[in-house]
This record gives C-alpha cells, structure tokens and sequence, in this order.
C-alpha cells in the first residue's frame, strides 16, 4: 500500500480511500487538485492496484489495519474530528460516482462545505457584496 500526498502540511488533512478495487487516479485524479487548496491531501492506494508496486490485493481488513497504521505513524495517532462516506449529493440528483467523475468542481464544493471549509472571498468581491 502507497500513501500520495499533495498541498501543505499546515493545513486540515483530509484522507481519501479509493472504492474497493480501484485505482487511487481513476477516483481522485481529477478532485486531488482542487482539494489541495485548502487541505493536505492524502490519498491511499492499495495494495494490488498502483503500478508502481508489484503487490496484490489481500482483503479490505488488512488494508484498514494498514491505513490504521499509517494514521499513528504520520499523524501522531491523532482520531478524525469529522468523517463523512460522501458529500451530500442528494441536491444535485446524481449517484455518488456521477458527481465525483463528472463534475469534480462540486464534489470538491461539497467536501469543503462538509468540512466547513468556505472559499476565502477576495478584497474585491468583499466590497462587491457589501454593495
């Protein structure tokens, strides 16, 4: 199992797990750089599907016990503060993969709203509003 990680340190970690028996890219590829504005992103890739490794995939438990690890070596063992299966979707009328694939702008919208990570508003439209 690999670990990626893109964004600052000093920001709130947000760990992503791909589906079952998919390719860490595949789900996250094109979320990763949107996310990595306003958290560390980590991003698991497991055993048996990265090419970079030649492993194979045992069963989800060994996996979790690895992610547990990894969580207790990296991040001081330190629990989640919050920890959502997906972004509230229902809104937008699509399937969890739909929204994450097809549209990684509001799926990456959504995790920030979930996370109660709102977009920095620039002086000019600070004024804007205020008008």
């Amino acid at each position: 199992m690999k670990f990626y990680q893109f964004g600052e340190l000093s920001k709130p970690i947000i760990i992503l797990l791909p589906g079952t028996c998919c390719h860490w890219k595949a789900n996250f590829g094109e979320v990763i750089p949107l996310l990595e504005e306003d958290f560390h992103v980590v991003c698991a890739s497991y055993d048996g599907f990265d090419e970079t490794e030649k492993t194979v995939f045992p069963d989800m438990q060994t996996e979790t016990d690895k992610i547990e690890k990894y969580i207790n070596e990296n991040f001081r063992g330190v629990r989640y503060r919050k920890h959502f299966k997906a972004p509230d979707i229902r809104r937008h009328d699509l399937q969890h993969e739909e929204l994450l694939v097809c549209y990684p702008q509001q799926w990456a919208e959504e995790v920030r709203n979930c996370c109660r990570i709102f977009p920095k508003i620039s002086k000019g439209e600070e004024e804007n509003e205020q008008t």
